[in-house]
């Protein structure tokens, strides 16, 4: 009796996410949260890559490899959480050794609860950046979750934009296509990465 009980002592339990993970059998597993990958990134794909076997990627990451591979070393942020997470998004940044020439926070208020995703009005937006400058700026990076860069908005983005752009969603969707060998040039990121 006592065997058996020191058996299941050393017998490793299997994680939740491993558990949920193995029936699909996935080829990556790709994290949509932005900030989440700022404050506790490495933390989370290490523990998930551990307990998976599965290549993990988050935005934040992908993101930097993307701006390093056009040598972006000045970054502009559009977001759309509250101040204290543009802050926390500036900071990954700027320990991986971006700069940071102008921070622009679509949220219209700071009194939003800072979890929750908000539309943006894409008129607002692109008011704002023509009035932003963008002049010192290698790259934008928009964080909003449901920026769709193929739906006609990236044209009108370009006319005010004039340096590579990327959304964390496309960007993370670039990177999972990459990473199992699919085409990525149906989407608008590949024109600045391929």
């Amino acid at each position: 009796h006592q065997k058996l009980q020191l058996r299941q002592l050393e017998r490793p339990r299997r994680h939740p996410i491993a558990a949920a993970a193995a029936p699909a059998q996935p080829d990556v597993i790709a994290i949509t949260n932005l900030i989440g990958g700022c404050i506790r990134g490495s933390e989370i794909i290490n523990t998930l890559q551990q307990i998976t076997g599965v290549p993990v990627l988050m935005p934040a990451f992908e993101l930097v490899r993307a701006l390093r591979q056009i040598r972006a070393g000045r970054i502009a942020i559009v977001s759309i959480f509250s101040n204290e997470f543009s802050l926390l998004e500036s900071m990954f940044f700027e320990n991986m050794d971006f700069n940071i020439v102008q921070s622009i926070n679509m949220a219209e208020s700071t009194d939003v609860n800072p979890y929750t995703v908000i539309n943006i009005c894409c008129e607002d937006m692109i008011e704002r950046l023509k009035t932003a400058d963008l002049s010192k700026a290698d790259a934008v990076i928009f964080d909003h979750p449901m920026l769709d860069l193929n739906s006609g908005i990236e044209k009108e983005l370009e006319k005010v934009i004039p340096v590579p752009f990327f959304s964390v969603t496309q960007m993370l969707l670039y990177s999972a296509l990459k990473r199992v060998g699919e085409s990525t040039d149906h989407l608008f990121i590949s024109k600045f990465l391929n």
